[in-house]
């Protein structure tokens, strides 16, 4: 594997701020902008998919290695499901056969 990219589904126009962390079989492997949070739009009123970062990685994979994107939001809350002012805006996941 070369590359792959993190993206979040976001719905109407409007933006979400935050970041993207990958985890590798379950294990934190990086955030998107090392971390820093960010502000991520759709611009169309139907809502799109916005890339939230593009993790060069150029290794071998094994068979059955699951690679994870979870994007989280910072909504500055700390009610239900928030973590330090953050909650988990989905997470989408790829297993490498």
């Amino acid at each position: 594997m070369n590359w792959f990219k993190s993206r979040v589904a976001l719905y109407a126009k409007t933006c979400r701020y935050g970041h993207s962390q990958v985890l590798i079989n379950g294990a934190h492997y990086a955030d998107s902008n090392g971390g820093r949070d960010k502000s991520y739009c759709s611009k169309s009123v139907f809502g799109s998919e916005v890339t939230t970062g593009t993790w060069n990685v150029n290794r071998n994979y094994a068979k059955g290695t699951k690679i994870c994107s979870k994007f989280w939001w910072n909504n500055g809350s700390s009610g239900p499901g928030t973590v330090n002012g953050y909650k988990s805006f989905g997470t989408a996941c790829a297993v490498i056969g």
